[in-house]
């Protein structure tokens, strides 16, 4: 029977990345740097905040190709509001984040929540 540590080993959250009031630039420009490289098949949860109201999304980088999806069906965020989003992604999958204009960040936490092979 799995101890109550062997369950936060496999059930996380393990972080990957946090910027706390970080300005960004617009556009198609990464704001994270390293990007995050997922170990295994799993669920990241994205907590986000930002104080102008712009679009954010994410960038999943698969077999050398990018996409870049928008959160909130494409619409801004609202400023200074608090936002979470899960995603599954694959092994090997490279995860960054984009924002459709100049922004400061008030928190951007990206955790690995579930994970196969953890």
């Amino acid at each position: 029977m799995p101890t109550n540590e062997d369950l936060k080993i496999i059930f996380g959250p393990i972080p990957q990345a946090t910027l706390f009031d970080t300005g960004v630039a617009a556009g198609s420009t990464d704001i994270l740097a390293p990007d995050i490289t997922l170990p295994n098949d799993g669920v990241i949860r994205v907590t986000v905040s930002e104080n102008t109201g712009v679009v954010f999304g994410i960038g999943v980088t698969r077999a050398g190709v990018q996409v870049v999806m928008w959160y909130n069906a494409a619409v801004a965020l609202t400023a200074d509001a608090l936002y979470m989003f899960d995603i599954g992604l694959r092994a090997g999958d490279i995860v960054n984040f984009q924002t459709s204009a100049a922004t400061t960040l008030n928190l951007l936490n990206v955790d690995l929540v579930s994970a196969v092979g953890v």
